[in-house]
């Protein structure tokens, strides 16, 4: 395919475990629908550089997985002919406490009115959304499509795990999936205090400001300290009562691994591991005991029971929809108890069913496939359609506007380089959770996944991979 007639689609990646499987789902499925597409796909600072960095006039979606509270970087990324796509990585799983003190997206954020197009996961994000927008949103920026994470969790994606894995067998262990990224983050608490300090600019968008962050993020803090050390002692507890049984603990990927195994060392059937996704590792699994997680939600649209466990309850700090679509257990006795029913008994699948149900208002993509959807919405996205910016008012704005493209570019060094000498103290810290959330995308690796995809989608024309760079690579139909 000549690049003159290709489109061009960017996809990063923040959380590799995470994202990555599903982004490249979403990448497949368009290059099967039209093969005039070309992919960017990699780690997020990769492939903003890229764009950046862009020399010719070509049009690209980015297809990014946050929102952005910063004009520049929309002015920028305009400028570069981009348009900007939102598929939120946290579209739709949150607590009453996050949802009532921290909106996705800000409120009467103006700069929602550069968003080409919205992907909301369910109809609820999407009635939020035109509520704290309402000046700045309308029905042609938004799609309700789901997100693909939770096509992966379904069963006739499993053959693309096996693949992965070389396992056809099932071993029925207990996975315990955890959501103390609060508490238990590889940077502390007060280190992520001094680092947002410095780095949070507040634009009065909704967003957060430096003081507001902390003080917010303490209460969740404070609560998830009290439940921690009950919820281990729980895990100990079924652990040594069932010791022919085995556990996998699957930590956040923002969490300290090292915690727990600091904590569970003496258990011998307990395996602690956050490598790869949690689908890949659930669909071998008989049950999911969680604290208020986004897994239980993957593992149920597979049919896969899961147990809330909540020796410390909170109607506000608890992640509304997996604890409505699990069982509730407050003590390790009644959880020992739950765990040897699930074991013993078959779940009946009007439970599932029912389940299913509640999920439809947050997760849209109960019944159909994610990836197909929001693939047909990107091929038929209209690309002379004008995307324009009005003129940034800050003095960054007027700056970059008035001086000389030169002078401006050393003023930015100069700011680089001082504001890397004021994080120096906490940078250390992030760039070791940020290798741990992303480690690597290599080429192997890659390929490996698109060969397991073409297991599971009919008729997937042959994909040429190219690494540009470290952790940034291209997708085209060879």
């Amino acid at each position: 395919m000549s690049s003159e007639k290709s489109k061009l689609l960017l996809v990063p990646i923040e959380i590799l475990a995470r994202e990555r499987d599903s982004r490249i789902l979403i990448s497949l499925k368009l290059l099967k629908l039209n093969p005039e597409w070309k992919i960017i796909l990699g780690r997020t600072d990769m492939v903003g550089s890229y764009w950046r960095n862009k020399n010719d006039n070509k049009k690209f979606i980015f297809l990014s997985k946050g929102p952005n509270f910063s004009k520049s970087y929309f002015q920028k990324l305009i400028n570069k002919n981009g348009y900007y796509f939102l598929l939120d990585e946290e579209g739709a799983i949150f607590s009453k406490f996050v949802e009532k003190n921290w909106n996705r997206g800000g409120k009467n954020n103006d700069l929602v009115k550069y968003i080409s197009k919205i992907l909301f996961w369910g109809n609820i994000t999407k009635e939020n959304y035109f509520q704290n927008h309402k000046d700045f949103i309308n029905e042609e920026k938004i799609e309700i499509c789901g997100n693909p994470r939770f096509d992966l969790g379904k069963k006739n994606y499993r053959n693309y795990f096996r693949f992965l894995s070389n396992k056809n067998d099932q071993t029925n262990f207990i996975m315990i999936d955890t959501a103390f990224a609060v508490y238990n983050n590889i940077v502390s608490l007060d280190a992520q205090r001094e680092h947002w300090t410095k780095v949070i600019k507040y634009t009065g968008r909704g967003d957060i400001a430096a003081n507001q962050w902390y003080n917010v993020t303490k209460k969740t803090y404070d609560f998830q300290s009290k439940l921690f050390p009950k919820f281990i002692e729980g895990i100990k507890y079924i652990a040594r009562k069932l010791p022919d049984y085995d556990f996998l603990l699957r930590p956040h990927p923002s969490e300290d691994v090292n915690t727990y195994k600091r904590n569970l060392e003496e258990i011998k059937n307990i395996k602690i591991s956050n490598h790869d996704s949690a689908v890949s590792k659930f669909i071998d699994a008989k049950m999911i005991i969680h604290n208020g997680c986004s897994t239980a939600v993957e593992a149920c649209l597979g049919d896969i029971p899961s147990i809330c466990f909540l020796p410390e309850n909170s109607v506000d700090q608890i992640q509304e929809l997996p604890r409505k679509i699990s069982y509730i257990v407050e003590n390790k006795e009644d959880l020992l108890k739950k765990t040897l029913n699930i074991f013993s008994e078959k779940i009946d699948k009007k439970e599932f069913s029912i389940f299913k149900e509640k999920i439809k208002p947050h997760i849209d993509n109960i019944d159909y496939d994610s990836s197909d959807k929001i693939a047909k919405i990107i091929n038929n996205f209209d690309f002379s359609r004008n995307s324009e910016i009005d003129f940034d008012k800050t003095l960054k704005g007027y700056l970059e506007k008035y001086l000389p493209k030169s002078f401006f570019n050393i003023l930015v060094s100069f700011k680089k380089l001082f504001n890397k000498k004021d994080r120096a103290s906490t940078t250390a810290a992030f760039k070791k959770r940020d290798k741990i959330k992303f480690e690597k995308l290599t080429l192997s690796d890659l390929q490996l996944r698109v060969n397991a995809f073409s297991e599971v989608i009919k008729d997937l024309p042959h994909i040429k991979l190219v690494e540009i760079n470290k952790d940034l690579f291209e997708l085209k139909v060879d």
